[in-house]
C-alpha cells in the first residue's frame, strides 16, 4: 500500500476483504498485520506465521549536507546601517558525507488494538574534504490504543541528538493525538488526527496543536496534509505554522513519495529588528531496489534578515539491510 500509517492500512485491508477474491499470499500478510496490532488470531484461518515483534537494522547512507558544522552563514551581517564582521572560523561548512547507521524496532503487545512501540538508533556520518564528523542518537517510544468504532488515542515521547563541530541539538517531544479512521463514497479510506505537542529545545520550550489528514485512494495512492500552529515564545525564533502535502504513488509495486513542506518561524529580534524566516522544501522519494532507496529536492528560506537567506539542494542515497 502507498500509505505508511500502519492503523489505516488495517483498516483498508479488513475493509476490502470482502470485496474481492484474494490470494493466500495476500491473505497471510493480512493475517500478520494484524496480529502486529494484537489481534492473536490474525483473519481467523489459523495461519501460522507469528510476527516478528523485534527488529535491527543496518545501513549506510551518502548525503549532501549545506551545514556540516552547524557555522553561520558567510560574510558580514547587516542590520540596518549597521555593518558586523562575522569570524571565518565559524563560517558553515557544505558537502557530501557518507556515513552509517544502526536502528532497533521492538513491539510489545498489550492486547487487541493496544501496542507499545520502541524505536532507537544512532548514526554517524563523515565528510573528508573538510575532516568532520556528526552523530546523532534517537529514541521514540509510543503507546497504540485502539479505543472503539476505530478510533485511537495515540501518544508518543521522543528524544533526539545532533552533534556537531559547532553545535550541539538536543530535542525532546511528547505528544498525544486522537485518531478517527472513515471510508469515504469514494472507495477511498482516509484517517483525522488531532493532537498536542510539548515541544523541548535546547534554550526553549512550546506548544504545538497538530492536525494530519490522509486518504487513499483504490488507485493505489495516498494523500496527506500535515498543519501545526505553534504558541508564541518570547524573544526566541520558534515554529509558528507550517504545512506540509504529500502525495505516494505505487510504480510497479514501489511506493514513490513527492512532499511540499512551508514553515514559518519568527519570535526573535536582532538589535531591534525582528526576525521572521519562511523555509520551504520539496523533495521526490524513490526505492531503487529493495535495498537502495534515492531521495532529491531542494529547500530554500527567506528571511527578514537577508544574512540568513539560503537555497540549497537536498540528495540522499540509503541503503537499507534490515
Amino acid at each position: 500500500m502507498s500509505s505508511n500509517d500502519e492503523q489505516l492500512q488495517i483498516y483498508c485491508l479488513i475493509n476490502e476483504l470482502g470485496q474481492q477474491p484474494i490470494s493466500s499470499e495476500t491473505a497471510v500478510v493480512i493475517d500478520q498485520k494484524l496480529k502486529l496490532q494484537g489481534y492473536k488470531n490474525g483473519i481467523g484461518l489459523g495461519f501460522n506465521n507469528q510476527p516478528i515483534l523485534t527488529k535491527f537494522g543496518v545501513g549506510a547512507t551518502a548525503s549532501y549536507d549545506a551545514n556540516i558544522n552547524g557555522g553561520n552563514p558567510e560574510g558580514p551581517l547587516k542590520i540596518g546601517n549597521l555593518i558586523f564582521e562575522t569570524d571565518p572560523n565559524l563560517y558553515q561548512k557544505s558537502g557530501f558525507l557518507v556515513g552509517s547507521y544502526v536502528n532497533l524496532d521492538h513491539r510489545h503487545i498489550l492486547s487487541e488494538g493496544k501496542y507499545i512501540t520502541l524505536n532507537a538508533g544512532i548514526s554517524y556520518h563523515y565528510n573528508n574534504e573538510h575532516n568532520l564528523g556528526i552523530n546523532s542518537q534517537h529514541v521514540t517510544v509510543c503507546s497504540q490504543n485502539h479505543v472503539k468504532n476505530w478510533w485511537y488515542i495515540n501518544a508518543c515521547g521522543a528524544r533526539r541528538n545532533i552533534n556537531k563541530k559547532l553545535s550541539n541539538i538536543s530535542t525532546s517531544d511528547i505528544s498525544i493525538h486522537t485518531k478517527k479512521l472513515f471510508q469515504n463514497n469514494t472507495n477511498s479510506y482516509s484517517s483525522f488526527q488531532v493532537g498536542v505537542n510539548r515541544l523541548q529545545e535546547n534554550t526553549y520550550s512550546q506548544n504545538q496543536i497538530q492536525l494530519e489528514y490522509q486518504t487513499v485512494t483504490e488507485f493505489g495512492a495516498s494523500l496527506g496534509v500535515i498543519v501545526k500552529v505553534g504558541e508564541d515564545v518570547q524573544d526566541t525564533l520558534s515554529l509558528k505554522n507550517s504545512f506540509e502535502i504529500s502525495y505516494t504513488k505505487l510504480f510497479k509495486d514501489k511506493p514513490i513519495e513527492m512532499v511540499f513542506r512551508s514553515t514559518a518561524y519568527g519570535g526573535s529580534q536582532i538589535f531591534g529588528i525582528d526576525r521572521s524566516d519562511l523555509t520551504q522544501s520539496i523533495s521526490l522519494s524513490i526505492p531503487l531496489t529493495k535495498r537502495f532507496a534515492l531521495s532529491v529536492g531542494a529547500s530554500k528560506t527567506n528571511s527578514a534578515i537577508d544574512y540568513y537567506d539560503s537555497v540549497n539542494p537536498t540528495i540522499s542515497l540509503q541503503y537499507i539491510r534490515n
